[in-house]
């Protein structure tokens, strides 16, 4: 059932939380044959949002704050899995904004 759920696009997310290694692929296309990249936790990953979803992968975006205009940018930044070959879940949402 909670498969077909969509995910709602306000989520922050911690992509490393449930990982040992602190690593994780981030591919390029919502597909496990795409090209992909080993990323590390870092503080460069540490503001991320979803910002699409399809099938079994979430599109995430790394967020800027501009304190200029006091609004959001984010920034594109590849695709993860949302569960392992086992079915657990692979990322952890760490703020929602239920107003």
């Amino acid at each position: 059932m909670i498969d077909s759920i969509p995910t709602p696009l306000d989520f922050w997310v911690d992509i490393f939380y449930f990982t040992n290694s602190g690593k994780r692929k981030l591919y390029e296309q919502p597909n496990r044959n795409s090209n992909f990249r080993i990323i590390s936790k870092s503080k460069r990953y540490n503001l991320l949002k979803i910002i699409g979803q399809k099938e079994e992968f979430v599109k995430l975006g790394i967020v800027h704050f501009n304190y200029e205009t006091d609004e959001e940018e984010i920034e594109p930044t590849g695709w993860v899995r949302t569960k392992d070959d086992e079915g657990m879940l692979m990322f952890w949402i760490k703020l929602v904004d239920f107003y």
